[in-house]
C-alpha cells in the first residue's frame, strides 16, 4: 500500500502537456482505491496492539488462572490470523492493480512481497477454518 500510495503520489498522467498532466493520486477512483486500505492499515496496527495486551494480561496471570482469557487469547488470535492475512493479501493485489503495469516490475517491491506474503493465508491452516475456529470458541466463551 505504502508503494502504491507514494508511485500515486509521484506519477502523472492525463492528457495534455507533461506540466498540464494530472498526478494519479489526484483522480478520485484512485483515492477510492487506496484510501481504504490506507485505513485497514491502520486499524489492523490498533488491533495488533490491543492483542499484544491481551497476551501481556495473560502472561501476567499466574498458570491456569484465567482460564476465560486464555479461551479469549485464542479466539480472538485465531479470527485475527484469517482476518489480517486475509485483508493484507487482498491489499496486496488491490495495490499493485493500482499502479498498473508497474505493478508487475521487480523494481516496485510487491511481486516479491506479494509471493512470500500471499502464502500466509493458509501456512498456518486455512483462513476459513480459522474464522470458524474462533466462532466456537467464542459461542463456549460468553
Amino acid at each position: 500500500m505504502t508503494v502504491a500510495i507514494r508511485y500515486s503520489a509521484f506519477r502523472r498522467q492525463g492528457g495534455g502537456p507533461l506540466g498540464k498532466e494530472t498526478i494519479i493520486l489526484d483522480y478520485n477512483v484512485q483515492q477510492y482505491r487506496l484510501f481504504p486500505l490506507l485505513a485497514t492499515a491502520y486499524a489492523l496496527q490498533a488491533t495488533g496492539f490491543w492483542i499484544a495486551d491481551l497476551h501481556k494480561k495473560l502472561q501476567a496471570s499466574p498458570a491456569g488462572a484465567d482460564q476465560a482469557l486464555l479461551q479469549d487469547m485464542h479466539a480472538a488470535s485465531a479470527g485475527l490470523k484469517s482476518l489480517c492475512s486475509t485483508l493484507a493479501a487482498n491489499g496486496m493485489e488491490e495495490s499493485r492493480k493500482a499502479i498498473g503495469g508497474h505493478g508487475y516490475s521487480q523494481m516496485s517491491g510487491l511481486p516479491d512481497l506479494y509471493a512470500t506474503y500471499v502464502h500466509i493465508n493458509t501456512a498456518e491452516g486455512d483462513n476459513y477454518l480459522m474464522t470458524q475456529v474462533a466462532r466456537e470458541k467464542e459461542k463456549r466463551a460468553f
